[in-house]
């Protein structure tokens, strides 16, 4: 499976995956909002954080897993060949015992039996995610398959969503549209994988790939857990239009999330290759990594701080306006979680760490668990936001110090300062637009206008990072024309 393999490709294709994927519950359910209402949407929230963790059971670890061990033999078709059959095969097997496990509690828990009908319309979403594959196509570094696939698939959802979904309700049938158009894309997805591979079912032992999964499950599992507790937790104690403001905010903090995550995440095949084998090029990609995830994650934070209500009110209307209080609480997350998987994508992984990370993740569900339970019975959505907020902050500190013994880590970069400054210029121009501008306007033209004012101070400091796309995207491209 010989291919050239360019990492600016795949940062674009997978900031584009990314993008789709958080920002499409976000813009569908801005839509639905003003037709299935707050209520509703909060119970389908609520269902989705429920089926999200067993996903994850499901998943058993697969995505990093899988994407590692793929890259390590991607050259030879017929290990490759023999490696995902197991995957595929073992994870079909853990999907039957988890639903036959799962089933009798949707009867049993009357939170869950109140939703029955969601349940088994989201939950079908657990069969088809055993044909999910998006972990070989990052093992073999072809986002370009991953993104097309999302976009197109998610294009058609929105505007069948558009088409059938007028009324409150039509809230199942907007919960059935989002469970077709993923099984769709993840048919797509299989289809062209089982091209690519030799398929096997005889010959193959997928059990021994349990007892290294089980680090890499356990760490998802508790990742998921802490992700989805908030809601969960939310969804027993308070209101669903409560549970809907919380995953608002969230989905505004997550969208921001994805464009630093698709660096970390495109990186983890050649950063393990230079670990091993080239230890002042792992240096380099990881400094440089670094300041990728600050000069994306600076600029947003400020953004969405300022722009939190007026954004709120576009996508979701004036009941949805309290979800920008949390988002304030929300939004610097961006750029301690964008840290936290900086760490575990860049060091970690590469190093061999996992059982490391997995105690880090302990600890943050831990503590994410304990404060949900004090803050959520008191301020409701506000205080799962409080909750997420000291536990996104704490893993990450808390990683470098301990880290720091054996990795030499600086996070204080010259141009981390840099970024700060035009960050902050960028934010005192947007803040006087309120005064000139609606909602609508506002958002369009703060977001173009602040990109602008962002990047042209970062080339009057000379940050190495602008000044390189200044010079390939206008310099190049401007001589180009005049020869």
């Amino acid at each position: 499976m010989d291919r050239k393999i360019s990492i600016k490709s795949n940062i674009i294709y997978n900031t584009l995956f990314q993008i789709f994927n958080i920002s499409f519950p976000f813009i569908t359910g801005s839509y639905v909002s003003r037709t299935v209402g707050a209520h509703n949407l909060g119970d389908i929230n609520f269902v989705q954080s429920v089926i999200a963790i067993v996903m994850v059971v499901s998943n058993i670890g697969v995505l990093f897993y899988g994407m590692r061990e793929v890259a390590k033999i991607r050259e030879h078709l017929e290990l490759l060949s023999k490696l995902v059959s197991e995957i595929v095969i073992l994870r079909l097997i853990i999907t039957i015992i988890v639903t036959l496990i799962f089933l009798p509690m949707i009867f049993l828990i009357p939170k869950f039996n109140q939703n029955i009908t969601l349940f088994f319309i989201i939950g079908s979403s657990i069969i088809i995610n055993i044909f999910e594959v998006d972990w070989f196509f990052g093992g073999i570094e072809d986002y370009k398959i991953i993104s097309v696939r999302n976009i197109v698939t998610k294009a058609l959802t929105f505007l069948f969503i558009i088409l059938f979904v007028k009324e409150e309700k039509d809230y199942l049938i907007y919960a059935i549209l989002l469970i077709s158009g993923q099984g769709i894309s993840t048919l797509m997805s299989f289809s062209y994988f089982y091209k690519l591979v030799d398929f096997k079912i005889i010959g193959i032992a997928p059990f021994k790939h349990l007892k290294v999964l089980k680090i890499f499950f356990l760490s998802t599992l508790i990742v998921s857990i802490y992700n989805s507790v908030n809601t969960i937790i939310l969804g027993f104690f308070s209101s669903s239009d409560e549970v809907a403001f919380f995953i608002r905010s969230k989905q505004f903090q997550l969208m921001g999330l994805a464009l630093t995550g698709a660096i970390s995440t495109v990186l983890i095949p050649r950063i393990s290759y230079y670990y091993h084998n080239d230890s002042e090029k792992y240096l380099t990609l990881l400094n440089n990594s670094l300041n990728y995830n600050y000069i994306v994650s600076v600029p947003i934070v400020i953004g969405l701080l300022i722009l939190s209500k007026p954004l709120n009110l576009l996508f979701g209307g004036e009941q949805f306006i309290p979800a920008a209080y949390s988002l304030y609480i929300l939004a610097p997350l961006i750029f301690f979680m964008g840290l936290s998987n900086w760490i575990y994508a860049q060091i970690l992984l590469p190093s061999g760490q996992e059982k490391f990370g997995l105690k880090i993740q302990s600890l943050s569900a831990f503590i994410n668990i304990v404060l949900n339970f004090l803050l959520i019975p008191k301020f409701g959505y506000i205080g799962a936001a409080i909750s997420l907020f000291f536990t996104e902050i704490i893993a990450p500190l808390f990683s470098i110090y301990i880290l720091k013994k054996n990795f030499e880590i600086k996070l204080i970069t010259k141009s981390f300062v840099k970024y700060i400054i035009s960050g902050s210029v960028m934010g005192a121009a947007l803040l006087p637009m309120y005064l000139y501008f609606s909602s609508l306007t506002l958002i369009l033209f703060s977001s173009i206008a602040g990109a602008i004012i962002y990047f042209i101070v970062l080339l009057i400091l000379k940050e190495e990072i602008a000044t390189q796309l200044f010079q390939e995207f206008i310099i190049k491209p401007l001589k180009k024309n005049r020869g």
